[in-house]
């Protein structure tokens, strides 16, 4: 062996000198990777360091921003609100802060929420006559929504044939009375003057009345009743157009007539009250009296079919009619023309 190199003598030692060194590289060579593995490491830390101080700080500084517009929005939203119960229809035209974006969602939720109130405030502020009036206007809007044309704005004061607008008011309540006396009835629903068409087509004017129980024709002139009650229990569905005209059809079970009444007489849209009040109330008698039958069918057809001519005592089925809806070519102002062409009976509106 000398300073630099080494002799080797036997062909064998030099063979086990590069077994030996071919052995020992893998080992070398992770050590290298290692060592290199772990100074990468070292420097990346120190780079990343850096950059999560600056993410850190944004963080901070989008944190604060954020509580700032939080607190002036609730702080804007409590000045406005603060005397929500005190203002004029309890704050509705009162309008929210402008939200921040990140509020957005909050902000959704919190208008949900007001209009919530406010419509919870508005029902305990009326009386419970009131109450009623509301619950049937929901009425109406469930069956004459997107179905029908109906005034929801105008109030619905049911017992019409009451008021000072009729002259003849007392005798309307005498009337009432001894039909309460006859009948065992306790609440007259609603009442109004309306023109009736007969079995033979011709316009007749009479009061409808619907009570508790029963639907009654009075003669408008002296409020003497017009053949027999109708029970409600004996009405089997109401049909009306999806125009603007104000005529109902009320079917009947057999042998009773059907009945096409013109509610539009006043120049006042009713039928969605009228049809609002038998509704609700032949459903109540069907709680009342446990019936499970199904709610009674209302419906809108721009062609009624009817039969308004039966015998009453059964001797005659009586023929079927059709009544069709027009637009007035000539409107005059005057409400609904009623005109008859043999079983084709048509309203002009």
């Amino acid at each position: 062996m000398g300073r630099t190199k080494l002799f080797v003598k036997s062909a064998k030692t030099l063979f086990r000198i590069e077994q030996a060194r071919l052995t020992i590289l893998p080992t070398i060579a992770i050590q290298m990777q290692a060592l290199y593995r772990g100074w990468e490491t070292r420097k990346w830390i120190k780079e990343r360091r850096s950059q999560l101080h600056l993410i850190n700080a944004a963080n901070k500084i989008q944190l604060f921003y954020v509580k700032y517009v939080s607190r002036k929005y609730f702080g804007d939203l409590r000045t406005k609100f603060e005397n929500a119960k005190e203002l004029p229809n309890f704050g509705k035209h009162v309008d929210f802060p402008k939200a921040p974006n990140v509020l957005n969602s909050a902000d959704s939720f919190l208008k949900e929420k007001r209009l919530m109130w406010w419509a919870m405030s508005k029902i305990m502020s009326l009386t419970v006559e009131e109450r009623g009036k509301m619950r049937q206007k929901v009425l109406s809007l469930t069956l004459f929504k997107d179905k029908k044309p109906w005034n929801p704005s105008r109030n619905f004061e049911g017992d019409y044939l009451v008021t000072d607008n009729n002259p003849l008011k007392q005798v309307y309540k005498t009337a009432v009375q001894q039909m309460f006396a006859a009948s065992g009835d306790t609440a007259i629903l609603f009442s109004e003057d309306c023109d009736k068409v007969n079995p033979k087509g011709k316009i007749q004017l009479r009061s409808i009345i619907v009570s508790n129980a029963h639907i009654y024709k009075y003669d408008p002139k002296k409020y003497k009743m017009k053949k027999n009650s109708i029970p409600l229990n004996k009405v089997k569905s109401i049909s009306m157009s999806p125009t603007s005209d104000t005529y109902v059809v009320i079917h009947m079970e057999p042998p009773i007539r059907d009945m096409v009444i013109d509610l539009g007489k006043s120049g006042v849209e009713k039928v969605s009250e009228f049809v609002s009040v038998v509704y609700a109330q032949i459903m109540r008698l069907k709680d009342q009296y446990n019936d499970d039958s199904k709610p009674l069918e209302i419906n809108f057809v721009d062609k009624i079919q009817f039969n308004n001519n039966r015998n009453e005592a059964g001797k005659s089925a009586g023929k079927e009619k059709c009544l069709n809806f027009q637009k007035n070519p000539a409107p005059t102002g005057a409400g609904c023309v009623f005109k008859k062409a043999g079983d084709v009976w048509t309203v002009l509106y």
